[in-house]
């Protein structure tokens, strides 16, 4: 793989793992309160929006990348309709 490749990895990386505390957070204090849902669903919509584009270009690292912070923004979206 070319560097320009592992840059998008790791790219990818940072900006999905960027989530994963809120995530940690809303999980073991059960409290969702202070998230905003309309905040959440729109960058849901815009998630599955760039999955599509590439799965339709085929770009791994993207599609990684998005897939994985679809499935983080969506659990934090469950969270908001259970525990607020």
């Amino acid at each position: 793989m070319s560097e320009i490749v592992w840059l998008g990895y790791l790219a990818a990386l940072f900006t999905t793992s960027s989530v994963i505390p809120q995530v940690v957070k809303t999980y073991k204090t059960k409290k969702a309160d202070e998230l905003s849902l309309p905040f959440l669903l729109i960058m849901l919509i815009g998630l599955f929006i760039w999955l599509a584009y590439c799965l339709l270009i085929n770009e791994p690292a993207l599609i990684a990348s998005n897939s994985n912070s679809s499935v983080l923004i969506a659990s934090l979206v469950v969270m908001i309709l259970k525990y607020a």
